[in-house]
């Protein structure tokens, strides 16, 4: 099965929202939002994903991947991604998971 994202109001979790170019408005509590405070949920899970202003975008991937496929997966992105060698990708997923241990919680 194939899992879908949604993005949802970081106030009230609804997934009723107005995308607008720079801004999401929440059509159920009237919240506005820049799209990087939204929280991600997989729509078949209903698990929140990886979502912190402090992180990166490509660091909330390679937490999001650890988190749903396992460290291997994450290795494998950075390795082929950022054309690193096998040492550096595993270091920065190593890295990564040592800073954030509450992602498998």
């Amino acid at each position: 099965m194939e899992n879908k994202t949604e993005i949802k109001c970081p106030k009230c979790h609804s997934s009723d929202l107005k995308v607008n170019v720079i801004t999401i408005d929440c059509k159920t509590c009237n919240n506005i939002f820049i799209p990087e405070d939204g929280k991600i949920f997989l729509s078949d899970t209903n698990k929140e994903t990886i979502s912190s202003t402090s992180l990166s975008a490509f660091d909330r991937k390679i937490l999001n991947i650890c988190r749903m496929e396992g460290a291997i997966q994450a290795i494998k992105f950075c390795k082929v991604s950022q054309n690193w060698g096998l040492k550096e990708s595993k270091d920065c997923v190593d890295k990564l998971l040592d800073e954030n241990p509450s992602i498998f919680n």
